[in-house]
């Protein structure tokens, strides 16, 4: 995993990013990730028939590290970082 910096230009390569993940990345993830089971994408985890809901399911399938999803944290110099996200987990 490569947590330096990169930019079409320069940036700062000592910089380097936490490896958490942070409350507003913790609920986008679970957003995007609910509204794709919402719309039909088949779910990473076994759940109940009975009561299912897609929040739940999300945070289960975040919780078990399964999502294959990267972040783009960027930095205010204009640099980022892409982060697996079952580096943070």
């Amino acid at each position: 995993m490569n947590l330096s910096p990169t930019k079409g230009g320069s940036g700062n390569e000592g910089t380097k990013s936490v490896r958490k993940l942070t409350r507003f990345e913790r609920a986008r993830v679970i957003g995007l990730r609910a509204l794709q089971l919402t719309l039909g994408a088949p779910p990473l985890v076994v759940l109940d028939e009975t009561s299912w809901d897609p929040l739940e399911a999300a945070t289960k399938e975040l919780a078990s590290g399964l999502l294959p999803l990267s972040l783009r944290r960027k930095f205010p110099d204009g640099s980022y970082v892409d982060v697996s996200l079952s580096d943070l987990v």
